[in-house]
C-alpha cells in the first residue's frame, strides 16, 4: 500500500485490478539481469492475488526523539539471513529498509476493505509515501494485530499514528520493549511473473524472489532447514520467509529469497536444496 505525490491511489488501483492478471502482463517485464523479457515465455505463470508472508525478525521500542503514548515498535534486523550474518551495506546507497510496526490493543484482520479505505485517506491527507499492512506479532508470547510501517522518513512517524488514531484505529499502550525476536505474520498482495519452472521474481524489487515448494511447513522446521542448507552450501547470503499464496485452486506455498546478488542459478541450487529436505520431511 504505496504513497507517493505522482499517484495517491496506487493501493486502490492494485486491488480494483486484482481480478484481471493480463493488465499485469504488459508492465511486468524486468530489465535485470535473471530473465529475457517475459513475453517471449507464454508458457509461464504469472500470479496477481493476496496472501501471507511469514517472518522472524528482531523488534523493539522505536527510538525517536518524540515521546508516543501509543506503543510502536522498530524492526532493528530487517532481512537478518542476508544483513546479519553475511553481509554489511558499504555505501550510503546501500541503507537497510526501515519497518515500523503500529500495534494495535485489536482489530479485525479481516476488515482488509476499511483498513484499505482508512489507509488511502491518510495517503491523500498527508501526501507522503509510506506503506502499510496489516498483519501478527507476537508481544511477551500475546499474539497482537499490528500494522507493519514501511517508511523512508522517521519525522513523519508521529503523523501517521496520529492520522490512524483520527480515523477510530486503537493503539496499544507505550511500553519499554527490550530487543526480542517474533515470529510476524503480514498480510499482503502478490504480483509476481514465473521467470523459470517454478521460480518467480518480483517486477518492482530485483533483489527479492519466491520459490516455490511441494507442501506447507511450520515455522520451526522451516527455520531448521534453512539452517541446514546454509551450513550444507555455498549459497549462503540469502534471507528467507515463509509465503502462501492464495489462488483458485487452494494455497501456493512458496519461500521468499532476499538477496541483492542472487542468479537464476543460484535460485534453481536453492529450489533443488529446499525441495530434497521438503520431500524428505514430509
Amino acid at each position: 500500500m504505496s504513497f507517493d505525490n505522482k499517484s495517491r491511489f496506487q493501493l486502490l488501483n492494485i486491488y480494483i485490478f486484482a481480478e484481471t492478471p493480463s493488465i499485469f502482463l504488459e508492465i511486468s517485464s524486468s530489465d535485470h539481469k535473471l530473465q529475457p523479457k517475459l513475453t517471449k515465455k507464454t508458457n509461464m505463470r504469472s500470479i496477481n492475488t493476496t496472501g501471507i508472508i511469514i517472518k522472524k525478525e528482531t523488534l523493539a521500542s522505536l527510538q525517536s526523539t518524540i515521546s508516543f503514548n501509543e506503543l510502536v515498535l522498530e524492526d532493528i534486523s530487517p532481512f537478518p539471513g542476508y544483513y546479519d550474518h553475511f553481509h554489511i551495506p558499504v555505501s550510503e546507497k546501500e541503507v537497510l529498509p526501515k519497518f515500523l510496526f503500529f500495534v494495535l490493543r485489536s482489530y479485525n484482520l479481516f476488515n482488509d476493505d476499511e483498513f484499505i479505505r482508512i489507509t488511502s485517506r491518510i495517503g491523500a491527507r498527508l501526501n507522503v509515501e509510506f506503506d502499510a499492512r496489516l498483519g501478527q506479532l507476537y508481544l511477551y508470547n500475546e499474539l497482537k494485530t499490528c500494522i507493519r510501517i514501511r517508511v523512508n522518513d522517521y519525522n513523519i512517524v508521529s503523523d501517521l499514528v496520529l492520522g490512524y488514531e483520527n480515523e477510530g484505529i486503537q493503539f496499544a499502550k507505550n511500553r519499554q520493549v527490550k530487543p526480542y525476536d517474533s515470529i510476524i505474520k503480514i498480510k499482503k498482495h502478490f504480483v509476481l511473473n514465473e521467470i523459470i519452472n517454478g521460480i518467480f521474481e518480483h517486477p518492482e524489487k530485483p533483489e527479492v524472489h519466491y520459490i516455490e515448494i511441494p507442501g506447507y511447513l511450520d515455522w520451526d522446521t522451516f527455520e531448521l532447514l534453512t539452517l541446514s542448507i546454509k551450513q550444507s552450501s555455498e549459497y549462503k547470503n540469502f534471507d528467507a520467509a515463509l509465503a502462501a499464496v492464495y489462488t483458485a485452486d487452494g494455497i501456493l506455498d512458496m519461500i521468499r529469497i532476499y538477496d541483492k546478488s542472487s542468479t537464476v542459478d543460484k535460485l534453481q541450487h536453492l529450489k533443488e536444496k529446499y525441495d530434497r529436505e521438503i520431500i524428505r520431511y514430509l
